[in-house]
């Protein structure tokens, strides 16, 4: 396992974590996401919630998950500037928000975690089971 880490600005670290063992190279078929999952519907929520159109995620992507034990499934809309997160996805949260700061919201809905993430000019959320 790889460990790399490097600050991205004032209290942010990004940790990147590498195992080196997902499936890569000749042989290989990346998992297809067949239909949308609960992922699609939590987004879909966030988004409206932001004053956007529920339809515009992108494809989702797809990793199997050690030992068959499943899918983890990511879908992403990038956001032009965002009303505050807290104000504006507060009731769409399950409990306390997992993070809340002027620069990341993220909170837990029906397994799906959301994240939005404005620490570039362009915001991007993103729901993942």
């Amino acid at each position: 396992v790889t460990v790399e880490g490097r600050t991205e600005g004032k209290g942010r670290v990004r940790l990147t974590v590498d195992t080196g063992c997902r499936p890569v190279g000749a042989g290989y078929s990346a998992p297809v996401a067949e239909d949308p999952g609960p992922e699609a519907a939590v987004l879909a929520d966030a988004l409206r919630a932001l004053g956007r159109p529920a339809g515009t995620a992108s494809e989702p992507v797809v990793a199997p998950c050690p030992a068959g034990a499943g899918t983890a499934r990511t879908l992403r809309s990038t956001e032009g500037p965002t009303p505050e997160p807290a104000n504006a996805l507060a009731s769409l949260a399950a409990g306390a928000p997992l993070l809340d700061t002027p620069e990341v919201y993220a909170y837990r809905r029906d397994g799906v975690t959301v994240v939005l993430d404005r620490t570039s000019p362009t915001a991007v959320l993103a729901a993942t089971t």
